[in-house]
């Protein structure tokens, strides 16, 4: 007998619990498949970063920190470091006033302060605010690694361009070639005048050097018109030619 699609034999009490078909055969058992091969996993991908990417990347860090934070925390240090110790300071100085000469020298002591206070503070102020425009202004050239090699080629042509014009192009130790210093020819005359004078140039409104007396000899290196240019104690004179006669050396 069947009992919900299964064999019942009431004799020993037995069910058989394979399933029969409409035909009275049991099923088809359909094989398990298994694959001969082992499952395999693809690994993931990771992107290799360039050398150049790496400084790329290292460069617009530094700008973005420079325009981001340092716009405003360098300026921030470069002006809050005076600023503490001016206030350290004239808390100090105005508390020793107060201390040592009483009340009136330490109350214009803080007047003094407080004016001083105002003046540094307002210069701080300026300063800061002039630091945090260049920080930010320096955040540009490292917007990326190409800005920041175009700005230190530009940077570097100007350099070596005042370097080259400043330099003396000029031997240090030019070539002179030599030239034979020849010595005037000396021709002797005698003065015929009581007293000649001597003067500092061809004319005779030039100042009077000295002067020589009559029957002195002396020698002539060159005539300039109506003067001779004479060697006159280890300098140069001129007399007139009018008062001069020729040696016979």
């Amino acid at each position: 007998m069947k009992i919900g699609g299964y064999d019942f034999n009431p004799r020993d009490l037995t069910l058989n619990l394979q399933q029969n078909t409409g035909r009275g055969m049991p099923p088809p058992i359909r094989p398990r498949t298994t694959s001969s091969s082992s499952p395999t996993y693809s690994s993931p991908t990771y992107y290799s970063y360039s050398l150049w990417e790496r400084i790329n990347d290292g460069v617009e860090s530094i700008g973005e920190w420079l325009q981001d934070t340092g716009a405003w925390l360098i300026p921030l240090i470069v002006a809050g470091i005076p600023a503490v110790g001016g206030i350290i300071w004239a808390i100090v100085a105005v508390i020793s006033e107060f201390a040592k000469h009483g009340f009136w020298n330490g109350l214009v002591a803080l007047i003094v302060a407080a004016f001083l206070g105002t003046i540094a503070y307002f210069v701080l102020a300026f300063a800061a605010y002039i630091v945090s425009k260049v920080v930010y202004l320096l955040g540009y050239i490292f917007t990326n690694a190409w800005t920041l090699l175009i700005t230190l080629a530009l940077a570097g042509g100007i350099w070596l361009y005042a370097a080259l014009k400043n330099t003396d192009h000029t031997p240090k130790h030019k070539y002179q070639p030599r030239t034979e210093q020849t010595t005037p020819a000396v021709t002797y005359y005698r003065c015929t005048a009581n007293v000649l004078n001597v003067r500092a140039a061809a004319t005779t409104r030039s100042q009077v050097i000295g002067t020589i007396q009559k029957g002195e000899v002396v020698g002539v290196i060159g005539i300039e018109g109506n003067f001779a240019k004479i060697n006159w104690h280890s300098q140069t004179g001129y007399v007139s030619r009018d008062y001069i006669a020729r040696t016979g050396q």
